[in-house]
């Protein structure tokens, strides 16, 4: 039954990303990824279940007991100057669960300032930041369910926003580790303030995501499939 409850909730996210007002999308940031494993891996594993942190970053329910402990540190440097990187830990409590915290920050370099004219004024800096605070239990044997709240806070020279999202995962992982299938919803929330005072705030770009991961007896590798934005039934117009 609880297995349930936990499936139910996650499908009904989506209601509460459709019940938002209409706008623009913002914190697009949070869809990058800073993992050279999940780079490497397409950028979105929803259904992949080890022993690595950083599949927490995609979908909350990859967090279980065996990285209690785990310091990640990500750096990624990006075009120009742009920086792109997070830094997380992870604890388990027993009968209680496994909690874990980081932050995902991108620094986008520093900017020359200008008037009108051209004329040289000094110079800004720009960067966005998420802080995250994670919270995974099992759901019986084989299942997990989690949740992930992320404060987000982005400065771009003078002008500053703060928003909130939230992560939601369910994964499925057989017992000899060789098969999981997961689902995670990412990023379901808006801006609180604005970058200016008077203007509307704007919804956060969510994506549902399904996916599994299948390991061959005595195979030194992996296949692994997860589809992305089941939200967006016309990608090229954004409508749903």
């Amino acid at each position: 039954m609880r297995i349930l409850i936990a499936i139910g909730l996650l499908l009904f996210l989506p209601f509460f990303a459709f019940g938002q007002s209409a706008g623009e999308k913002a914190y697009d940031f949070l869809n990058m990824t800073h993992s050279a494993r999940l780079t490497a891996l397409g950028g979105a594993q929803a259904g992949l279940a080890d022993n690595d942190l950083n599949l927490f970053f995609n979908n909350p329910a990859a967090l279980n007991d065996s990285v209690s402990n785990h310091l990640v540190l990500n750096v990624a440097p990006y075009v120009a100057d742009i920086t792109n990187g997070a830094v997380a830990y992870a604890r388990h409590f027993k009968d209680v669960g496994t909690f874990a915290v980081g932050i995902h920050y991108v620094s986008y370099g520093t900017f020359d300032r200008t008037d009108e004219s051209g004329a040289q004024l000094g110079t800004f800096r720009a960067s966005d930041y998420a802080l995250m605070v994670a919270y995974s239990r099992p759901f019986g044997p084989r299942w997990r369910g989690a949740l992930t709240l992320k404060p987000v806070f982005s400065h771009l020279e003078s002008y500053q926003s703060f928003g909130i999202a939230i992560d939601g995962g369910v994964l499925y992982r057989s017992f000899d580790g060789r098969f999981s299938a997961g689902m995670a919803f990412r990023n379901v929330g808006t801006q609180i303030t604005s970058y200016h005072n008077d203007a509307s705030t704007d919804n956060i770009d969510a994506n549902l995501q399904a996916g599994i991961s299948f390991k061959p007896q005595y195979a030194p590798f992996r296949f692994s499939l997860t589809m992305q934005n089941l939200l967006d039934w016309d990608y090229k117009t954004g409508r749903y």
